[in-house]
C-alpha cells in the first residue's frame, strides 16, 4: 500500500486507553482523542485520505503530534465473541487514496490477527486447564492414599480387639481394652465418614442453616469439650479465650469448624506445644483466632490447605494429614455465614494461626429451659421398641444394645414383617432405616402415622443420607426425627429418654 507505517493498538481492560502493541513504539493514547477509538465506533472499518481535511478528526492525537498521521486506514479487530480488541492500522504522512483491493487486503491480514490471538488465547487457557487437571488428580490421588491410611490404621486395632474379644482366656482387663480400643476407633472411622458426606453436602449446596445469636465462649466451649481428647492426648496446654463477644452463626455448623481448627493444631504440634483461643473485635466483625507452636505451613501451602482434598505435603506414612477435607469444609461454612476462615504462618515449624471471621451480633437474653436427662433408668415400664433395617448385622446390633439398656426389642428386615408385627403389638419407639427392600421408610412412615393405634409412638429415621433433603422428606414422611449412619447412640438416646419424661410430665 506503500504507507510507512503498519500497527496494531489494543484497548485495555477498562477501555480507557489504545495501546501500540506492534508496528511502533509501544505507548498509550487516550482512547477518546485517538484514530483507533473513531475506528471502533465506526464498528468495521475507517478510511481517511486526508484527515487534516476533515473536522471530525483533525485535532486527534496521531494527527497532532509527532507522527503527524495524514493518510489512516483502520480495520477493527474482533474476537470470536464478537468483542472489539483494537485495531490493525496503516498511516502515512502524506495523503494517499485506498481502493477496495487494499481493504480487502488489510481485513484479511486483521482475520490472520484475530486467528492468531483467538488461538494464543485457547492455547493458555488449554494450558490452564491442563495444570488444574493435573492439580485435580494429583490431589485426589493424594487423596485417595491418605483415604485408604485413614480408614485401614483403625480397623487394625478393631480386627485385633475383637479377637481378644473371642479369646476365651482374655481377662477382664483385656477385654475392658479391647471394649474401649474398638469404641475408640470406630468413633474415628465415623468422623471420616462424616466428613465425606459433609463434602457431599457442601459440594450440592445442601447445608440448611439456622443463623441466631450465639455466645463465642460457649462455642469455643464445645469445641474444646470435644477436642479435648486430641489435645490431651500430647499433653498440650490449651489456653481459652477470655471473651464475651457474640456471633450471628449455625452453633452446629461453627462448632464442627472450630473443633476442627483445635484438632488440627493438636494434630500438628509437638508433645506439650501450646494452643491458644483468642477473641478481638474489628467493627462489625469477630475474630475467632486459634494458633499454635507447631509445625507451621509453607507459604506455597497456605492456598492449598483449603482446597477439597488439598494439604500441606507430607510423607504417606503419617497420620497427622487426615483426609483434607476439614478445612475446606470450613472455609465454605464460614462463606456461608458471610465470613471468612484464613491461615497464617511464618514458615515451616514457625507455628500457624487460623481466623474464623463471622459477623457481630446482641447477646440473647438468657433463657432458662428445664432440662431433664435422667438415664434410661428413670423410665419404668421398659419401652417397647422395633428396630427395622434390612441389614441383618446392623439391625441384630442396634437391637442388642437397646436390650443391653434394659429394653424390649424386636427386629424386621423388610416394611411387610414390620407391618404385620405392629397390627398385634403397639411399640413405643420405632427405628427404621429408609432403603427398605420393598417399600421406603418414608412410605411406611406415612402408613403408620395414619393408624390412630400409633399416635404415640416416636418414629425415628435412620439413614445413610443425612442432608437437609432427607430430613425435611422424612418430617413430611411423619418421622419425629432423622439420624445419619452411623448413629450417634448418645445423642438418639437423650432423644428419646427426654421424649417420654416429657410425655409422662
Amino acid at each position: 500500500m506503500n504507507a510507512s507505517v503498519a500497527s496494531i493498538d489494543f484497548i485495555d481492560d477498562h477501555r480507557v486507553w489504545c495501546k501500540a502493541a506492534w508496528g511502533r513504539p509501544r505507548g498509550e493514547t487516550p482512547r477518546a482523542k485517538s484514530l483507533c477509538d473513531e475506528t471502533l465506533r465506526r464498528g468495521t472499518r475507517l478510511v481517511l485520505a486526508d484527515a487534516r481535511e476533515d473536522a471530525a478528526f483533525s485535532q486527534c492525537r496521531e494527527v497532532i503530534d509527532e507522527r503527524r498521521v495524514v493518510f489512516y486506514a483502520g480495520i477493527v479487530l474482533r474476537g470470536t465473541d464478537g468483542v472489539a480488541l483494537g485495531a490493525l492500522s496503516v498511516t502515512d504522512q502524506t495523503p494517499r487514496r485506498i481502493d477496495e483491493n487494499g481493504i480487502s487486503a488489510l481485513e484479511l491480514i486483521a482475520g490472520q490477527v484475530t486467528e492468531l490471538l483467538e488461538s494464543r488465547r485457547l492455547n493458555q487457557e488449554n494450558l490452564q486447564q491442563k495444570s488444574q487437571i493435573d492439580q485435580v488428580q494429583e490431589n485426589r490421588d493424594r487423596f485417595l492414599a491418605m483415604l485408604a491410611h485413614e480408614l485401614r490404621a483403625p480397623l487394625a486395632p478393631i480386627l485385633t480387639a475383637a479377637q481378644v474379644l473371642n479369646a476365651q482366656t482374655a481377662t477382664a482387663d483385656q477385654q475392658q481394652w479391647s471394649r474401649q480400643t474398638i469404641l475408640r476407633h470406630a468413633t474415628h472411622m465415623g468422623e471420616v465418614i462424616q466428613h465425606l458426606l459433609s463434602a457431599s453436602l457442601v459440594a450440592s449446596g445442601a447445608v440448611d442453616l439456622k443463623l441466631q445469636p450465639v455466645s463465642v465462649a460457649a462455642l469455643l466451649q464445645s469445641a474444646y469439650e470435644m477436642s479435648e481428647s486430641a489435645i490431651r492426648e500430647q499433653q498440650h496446654i490449651y489456653y481459652p479465650a477470655d471473651t464475651a463477644e457474640w456471633v450471628m452463626a449455625d452453633p452446629a455448623q461453627l462448632v464442627v469448624v472450630l473443633v476442627d481448627l483445635l484438632k488440627n493444631a493438636a494434630r500438628y504440634t509437638p508433645a506439650r506445644g501450646r494452643i491458644h483461643a483468642r477473641v478481638d473485635v474489628a467493627g462489625d466483625w469477630v475474630n475467632i483466632r486459634i494458633s499454635d507452636n507447631g509445625a507451621g505451613i509453607a507459604s506455597h501451602d497456605i492456598d492449598e490447605i483449603f482446597q477439597v482434598f488439598g494439604q500441606s505435603r507430607q510423607p504417606l506414612d503419617r497420620a497427622k494429614g487426615g483426609i483434607g477435607l476439614g478445612l475446606a469444609l470450613g472455609r465454605r461454612i464460614a462463606e456461608w455465614h458471610g465470613g471468612t476462615l484464613t491461615a497464617y504462618s511464618r514458615g515451616p515449624e514457625q507455628g500457624s494461626e487460623f481466623t474464623l471471621t463471622l459477623a457481630r451480633a446482641t447477646p440473647e437474653a438468657p433463657q432458662r429451659v428445664p432440662v431433664r436427662d435422667e438415664g434410661w433408668a428413670s423410665l419404668s415400664p421398659p419401652l417397647e421398641i422395633l428396630v427395622i433395617d434390612d441389614n441383618v448385622d446392623t439391625a441384630e446390633a442396634l437391637a442388642m444394645y437397646y436390650q443391653s439398656l434394659g429394653q424390649r426389642v424386636r427386629l424386621a428386615h423388610n416394611a411387610k414383617d414390620a407391618l404385620a408385627a405392629m397390627d398385634r403389638w403397639h411399640p413405643d419407639v420405632v427405628l427404621s432405616d429408609i432403603g427398605l427392600p420393598d417399600i421406603s421408610g418414608y412410605e411406611l412412615a406415612k402408613r403408620l402415622s395414619r393408624n390412630d393405634t400409633l399416635v404415640e409412638t416416636l418414629l425415628i429415621a435412620i439413614s445413610g443420607y443425612a442432608d437437609a433433603r432427607a430430613r425435611a422428606a422424612s418430617k413430611a414422611a411423619g418421622f419425629h426425627a432423622h439420624f445419619g449412619k452411623p448413629v450417634d447412640l448418645p445423642v438418639m438416646d437423650r432423644l428419646i429418654v427426654n421424649h417420654f419424661l416429657q410425655s409422662d410430665s
